[in-house]
């Protein structure tokens, strides 16, 4: 299922996606293959716990959190401006 919360500047859908039960961007999270985007992650408590499960996979240097300084996207993005 597919919950759209929010549109981005490019016209691309922010929503939370769930499969079988599970919120499918926790888990991408959790393995490190996503970022928390402050600006579109207003649904409390959901965002406490994406915030504090994204703290836990830099801590644990797991995914994208295994380089020393990985850039987040939107950031990426202002510097090819």
């Amino acid at each position: 299922r597919i919950d759209p919360m929010d549109t981005d500047p490019y016209r691309r859908t922010v929503a939370l996606v769930t499969y079988r039960g599970q919120i499918v961007n926790v888990e991408l999270v959790r393995r490190g293959l996503a970022w928390v985007y402050p600006r579109y992650c207003t649904k409390q408590p959901l965002c406490r716990e994406l915030r504090n499960i994204e703290h836990a996979a830099k801590v644990n240097r797991v995914g994208l959190w295994q380089r020393t300084a990985p850039v987040p996207p939107w950031k990426w993005r202002q510097k090819r401006r």
